[in-house]
């Protein structure tokens, strides 16, 4: 199990949750960007 053998914070929905997080953070990233370049 995850959370004995990583401590609290690392269920599998807390890591799901963090792994959509991470993918809507890159888009927003990238998409910032690219705004920029567009300027």
């Amino acid at each position: 199990m995850l959370t004995i053998d990583f401590g609290k914070g690392f269920s599998k929905r807390n890591l799901e949750q963090m792994c959509q997080f991470y993918l809507v953070y890159l888009k927003a990233q990238t998409l910032s960007a690219l705004l920029k370049i567009i300027k």
